[in-house]
């Protein structure tokens, strides 16, 4: 006689085959977690899909002036100097508006004269109403375009790493007689006693007319800082190229811990003089390109940034490049934007000593997994508003205007609370004595 088999595992079957039908008819069916949850605590509810390098709806938002500017932008830097990624991304932001008309001159373009002098280049170049000079050391373009108003904006010297952190001893290249605005990357680079209207006058001579020199918040590009796809929780600390390893923190216990090290320099193929590097798609550019990717992945695979320096409490574009890349960076809060950066970093005690495990352990341990992704979701949200290219373009026309209606003096920037996330800004100025206006 034939076996003959119950109906039992054949319904036990059939009823599991309903379960996984209805389970995944309830994930597909199911509303989608809105954005304000997501927002107000993303550990409980993820983290929004624009959290990457998607346009997010804080993004900050380009402003449009009513009369078009004419630029010259004067990259006077090196094929191989640290400061190309910054300078070219504020090529490609001015590029972008359909306010400005922007020319480029400096050694890496075509028509650059090697043999001549940068003020017979500039002249050929054609002057424009503004004439932005970007340099990584002090510049003397004689009376070249003295019809043009003239910017100045000081950037790292050449051959620190582009993680580097700016310091008037080593970024500060002085004041250009020249100049009608003298951009800084740190507030203290003109409040110090060398960049008094006395210091700078006996300096650049009787003849010197006092312009305004301002500060300007850091940038990064969010194309190439931006958060990765899975997050860590590891502690990741970032020394200085020159730094020896014996000179590294100690990791603090009961964490994951890494150093990341940065390569010393890059050497990017040299500029063939009819090739135009500043086109995206020309070999320079995909070289400095893939230098940038290299530590956006580590610091978008960090989870918790510690950079050389945590303790001199510095926004700097290692701090902008990290919010935007997702880690948070444990430091000593920053005077800049003091009261809002203070609730975005993991702050840490002001110290002489460079080894902060402790430090870091005992800011940690005060700190939930949901704490630690409200830091950086509002840090990255921050930054996608404050701590951009166009945003920081809107601060210098800014300061334009100003000396456009006749101010002279010291310019900087000082934090206004408001509702949200977005941390609105104005200029403060430190008078000048010998100014008449």
């Amino acid at each position: 006689m034939p076996p003959r088999f119950g109906l039992a595992p054949a319904l036990l079957l059939g009823a599991v085959g309903i379960l996984v039908i209805a389970y995944t008819h309830a994930l597909l069916t199911r509303p989608e977690v809105p954005d304000w949850k997501r927002v107000e605590d993303p550990h409980a509810y993820g983290f929004p899909t624009w959290y990457s390098a998607a346009a997010s709806p804080y993004d900050a938002v380009q402003d449009v002036r009513p009369v078009e500017l004419d630029i010259l932008l004067f990259i006077d830097l090196a094929h191989n100097s640290s400061s190309l990624p910054d300078a070219l991304y504020t090529y490609d932001t001015l590029s972008s508006r359909p306010d400005i008309v922007v020319h480029v001159s400096g050694p890496l373009t075509p028509n650059w004269d090697a043999d001549a002098d940068a003020a017979h280049n500039l002249e050929s170049a054609g002057c424009r109403r503004i004439l932005w000079r970007i340099g990584d050391s002090a510049a003397d373009f004689g009376n070249a375009c003295l019809g043009s108003v003239v910017i100045e904006w000081a950037m790292n010297v050449t051959g620190a790493d582009i993680c580097d952190i700016t310091s008037l001893s080593t970024t500060y290249p002085g004041v250009n007689a020249r100049a009608n605005i003298t951009l800084v990357p740190e507030p203290y680079a003109m409040l110090s006693e060398e960049s008094s209207y006395e210091a700078l006058a006996g300096t650049l001579g009787e003849e010197w007319k006092m312009g305004l020199l301002a500060h300007v918040l850091p940038a990064a590009n969010p194309e190439v800082f931006h958060p990765a796809a899975t997050r860590h929780r590891a502690v990741t600390y970032f020394p200085r190229v020159s730094t020896p390893a014996s000179e590294y923190p100690l990791p603090p216990r009961g964490y994951q811990y890494s150093v990341y090290k940065q390569r010393p320099y890059l050497q990017p193929p040299n500029p063939a003089k009819d090739i135009n590097v500043f086109n995206r798609s020309s070999a320079f550019r995909r070289s400095w390109t893939a230098y940038e990717a290299e530590s956006a992945s580590h610091l978008a695979h960090a989870g918790i940034c510690i950079f050389e320096g945590w303790q001199d409490g510095v926004l700097d574009a290692r701090m902008a490049r990290a919010m935007l890349s997702g880690c948070i960076v444990a430091a000593a809060p920053p005077d800049v934007e003091y009261g809002t950066l203070s609730d975005l970093i993991l702050p840490l005690s002001k110290s002489d000593d460079a080894l902060p495990a402790s430090n870091i352990e005992a800011a940690l341990s005060n700190l939930s997994n949901a704490e630690l992704d409200k830091k950086a979701l509002r840090a990255f949200i921050f930054a996608r508003q404050a701590l951009v290219g166009p945003m920081r373009l809107s601060q210098i026309f800014s300061i334009l205007d100003r000396w456009e209606q006749g101010a002279r003096g010291y310019l900087v920037w000082s934090s206004i609370p408001s509702k949200g996330y977005f941390v609105a800004s104005q200029l403060t100025i430190r008078p000048n004595p010998h100014s008449t206006k």
